[in-house]
């Protein structure tokens, strides 16, 4: 995540600090802050924006790289091309199977 560490700091708190008002472990705390990688849950995040007073938005890095195409291994798709929609699952009856069901 973007900037935990920073606004921990501008605000003066500590690692400890920042447990006791989130309610996280000092170890999701440290994740956090450190790697990269890690994806902290939806109420952790909130926690986190409720205890550093900033949007939960403010954390995460929305920066998108460009992409015109992207391989799917289904052919040539554009990236914002949406697929094809199926009308059912295969193996799970037809359509018409369907219908006659949900109005059971």
């Amino acid at each position: 995540m973007v900037g935990v560490a920073d606004r921990r700091r501008a605000r003066n708190l500590s690692q400890e600090d920042l447990v006791r008002a989130t309610g996280c472990s000092v170890r999701t705390i440290r994740r956090i802050e450190t790697d990269p990688g890690y994806t902290p849950s939806v109420r952790t995040v909130l926690a986190l924006a409720r205890a550093l007073d900033c949007d939960p938005l403010d954390f995460m890095d929305l920066h998108v790289p460009e992409r015109t195409t992207c391989s799917t291994g289904r052919g040539n798709e554009s990236a914002n091309e949406t697929p094809r929609r199926r009308d059912h699952a295969p193996g799970h009856g037809s359509t018409e199977e369907t219908r006659e069901h949900d109005q059971q």
